[in-house]
């Protein structure tokens, strides 16, 4: 009611509809007094008349109409109120002795700065909501930060929507506790910074299907993706649908290894190239430039062109096709400037650091002859001396000019 909740209370519906087990804490007096006689009909609700701060023990507050600004315990007015850190409102009321914490709530009347730039206790709560309405940047930013540190991701800044708080600024923001499929995706130690993210291009994460021609032995470390794998970390935690192509034998062996755990992509020992059949690379090392079928050195492999491929292996019997990336050491002319397979991918990735000019001119104009325009060019994120931000973007992101509008 608005006489409780000028902006709406984020709890009372669901804990009293659904009987949801808590603690609600407010440390004024006359509110705490109203606080407890609405609450008496719901037992699972635990009312506590105290304050949460950055210290522990007693703290005073400003006791004016609905304010409750903890203020400087030297100061005469005021009232005195038992008073927590989270970590000790954990342990001496309520949370350690759970095995979940679902939900935490804070409107603390400025005190957010001193409640949530600390440690968390354990279990942590899996979404956090505070206040942000009167908090200035320097604080939000604080807090920001130690919610990160903590594990935590912005997953939205929320209005209220009264009349006057769907015209005003978020007042509120809420964080999730970050699990492997959290936006933006957070990387093991060791493996290289991503240099894409396909969230900002794909309406969902779920469902996608994908062509990577140019595999290497998968994962997002170093030793398979110099400067990062763009479909390794969203194939395996989303279960992307795919085929992974890869014709150096011995790199295609780690390929196969490492994407076993995840059935929803197929790795493909082959070539792509402006024909089909047999083709032969150079295989030295991690390259696999294509080479003269004439020539005694290098290993045959099958090959497709983008049309057969979507044919006889993957794509001619989708609805959609997302996303086709090509890091093909030097063949991306050969594969992207003749006719796209139908159903088009929606985005197409590829490597340009190593093309000419012209080379970029030729598939750029074939690119928009079937219908696709240059979303971005982009740079690589790679290694702890930062090189690849230092360089020249290394990839070109295209879109279906319908799925890009």
């Amino acid at each position: 009611m608005p006489d409780c909740a000028v902006g709406g209370d984020p709890i009372w519906e669901y804990a009293t509809r659904f009987g949801w087990n808590g603690i609600v804490l407010e440390p004024v007096p006359h509110i705490f007094a109203q606080l407890a006689e609405n609450y008496k009909p719901y037992p699972n609700v635990k009312p506590v008349q105290a304050l949460v701060s950055n210290h522990s023990g007693i703290g005073r507050i400003l006791d004016r109409a609905e304010t409750s600004h903890e203020i400087s315990l030297s100061r005469k007015k005021g009232v005195e109120v038992p008073t927590y850190t989270l970590e000790t409102l954990w342990k001496d009321v309520f949370g350690a002795d759970k095995a979940k914490m679902d939900i935490l709530v804070v409107d603390a009347e400025g005190n957010e700065p001193k409640i949530l730039s600390g440690k968390f206790p354990e279990p942590k709560p899996q979404l956090v909501l505070f206040e942000i309405a009167n908090l200035q940047k320097a604080e939000l930013d604080g807090i920001h930060a130690n919610l990160e540190k903590e594990g935590y991701v912005l997953l939205e800044n929320l209005r209220h929507q009264d009349e006057v708080g769907i015209n005003m600024a978020p007042q509120d923001a809420l964080y999730g506790l970050r699990t492997e499929q959290s936006l933006p995706l957070s990387l093991p130690e060791g493996h290289v910074p991503l240099f894409v993210r396909w969230e900002e291009y794909l309406k969902s994460m779920n469902g996608v299907n994908f062509v990577q021609i140019g595999g290497n032995c998968g994962t997002n470390l170093p030793e398979c993706a110099v400067g990062g794998d763009p479909i390794w970390e969203y194939a395996t935690r989303f279960g992307w649908d795919g085929i992974v192509l890869e014709p150096v034998p011995h790199i295609f062996s780690k390929l196969t290894e490492n994407y076993r755990p995840y059935p929803s992509v197929k790795p493909v020992q082959a070539l792509v190239s402006n024909h089909s059949g047999v083709g032969r690379i150079l295989d030295r090392s991690e390259t696999s430039h294509e080479i003269s079928l004439t020539r005694k050195n290098g290993v045959e492999v099958p090959t497709y062109t983008l049309k057969t491929l979507w044919k006889e292996v993957f794509g001619a019997d989708k609805k959609k096709v997302d996303v086709l990336v090509v890091d093909a050491e030097g063949n991306e002319p050969k594969i992207l400037s003749g006719e796209f397979p139908v159903p088009k991918p929606q985005l197409v990735l590829y490597e340009i650091s190593n093309l000419q000019q012209a080379e970029l001119d030729q598939i750029d104009a074939n690119l928009r002859r079937e219908g696709y325009v240059l979303l971005k060019n982009l740079v690589h994120q790679d290694s702890e001396s930062r090189v690849g931000l230092t360089m020249p973007p290394q990839d070109a992101l295209y879109g279906l000019l319908a799925a890009a509008a």
